[in-house]
């Protein structure tokens, strides 16, 4: 670059620029700052308190706090569902490669490539 700047006698000079940073802190911005961060942190341990004690009184209850049974799909059911991933695969595109393609996520993918290693075996 120097060299094309020199024929055509062109001369660059860096001038230094100095820009006074300062910064004034407000103290009431703080406070209130504080005050916001304490609130947050207290209605996210009430939340907290109120989930533990709602599951503590389902599982006193006798109730099943899980996924109800047969909500999953089998494996045939998944691997059918996400065809072109499989296609994909077996073509020898690569997680991501196949992710882009099919417009599917890649924790997708993964998934699907396990199944498929599993219906293999």
């Amino acid at each position: 670059m120097n060299q094309m700047l020199n024929v055509r006698k062109i001369c660059l000079t860096p001038i230094p620029i100095t820009i006074p940073i300062t910064v004034k802190r407000n103290p009431a911005a703080a406070i209130m700052f504080a005050l916001l961060a304490e609130m947050a942190r207290a209605e996210r341990e009430t939340l907290s308190e109120r989930i533990k004690s709602g599951l503590a009184e389902a599982r006193r209850k006798g109730r099943r706090i899980d996924r109800p049974s047969g909500s999953g799909l089998s494996q045939r059911e998944f691997l059918s569902k996400h065809r072109d991933v499989c296609r994909r695969l077996r073509e020898g595109h690569s997680i991501r490669n196949a992710a882009k393609i099919t417009g599917k996520g890649i924790s997708t993918v993964q998934r699907v490539k396990e199944a498929m290693m599993v219906s293999a075996l």
